[in-house]
């Protein structure tokens, strides 16, 4: 029994005390980010329109998303608001762009698939530094004071209200644990 104990005490320690080596793991640094936003406050509601995707696809549907909100036309009747959708862009009415922090009044997919977002919200939410900063921290970047703002932003005319374009530029947050 005692000659047992010690064979198994022998093959315990072996196996134990083997080296695992060192593994090597390559993640991929996340691609660049960009957001391209139009905050259109209005007196009864603010309209957010926002592109965002990896940088380089956003830079190629930058003038389709200009285009866009420029095409933009508001009633006081239903619907809303009244568009012109881009010969390419396609309703994304998946659930995932259904969901989201606000409730969204239309969701589109441009040929680079990227996101387009269109929501409503009050005519509280239309300050522009706040926005910013939040679109700032969603492509890893440091919020910014007010006079950090003006190369990051433009006055816009949008269905016959002014309206500020945003762009931000950033890296997304690597994942948590690596």
């Amino acid at each position: 029994m005692m000659v047992r104990g010690w064979i198994f005490g022998l093959v315990f320690l072996a196996l134990g005390c083997q080296e695992e080596g060192i593994r090597v793991l390559r993640v991929p640094k996340p691609a660049p980010k960009r957001t391209l936003a139009i905050i259109v406050p209005r007196s009864d509601a603010t309209w957010f329109l926002k592109l965002n995707g990896p940088g380089d696809a956003v830079a190629a549907d930058a003038a389709t998303f200009r285009e866009f909100g420029t095409s933009i036309q508001f009633s006081d009747g239903d619907p809303p608001m009244r568009y012109t959708t881009p010969k390419d862009w396609r309703i994304d009415d998946s659930p995932a762009a259904k969901g989201g922090m606000f409730p969204r009044f239309v969701t589109f997919r441009t040929t680079n698939d990227s996101e387009v977002i269109v929501t409503k919200l009050g005519p509280e939410a239309g300050a522009v530094l706040p926005n910013v900063n939040r679109w700032r921290g969603e492509v890893n970047l440091n919020p910014i004071a007010e006079s950090e703002l003006p190369p990051l932003i433009e006055p816009i005319e949008i269905g016959g209200t002014k309206a500020t374009f945003v762009d931000v530029n950033g890296t997304p947050k690597a994942p948590e644990g690596r």
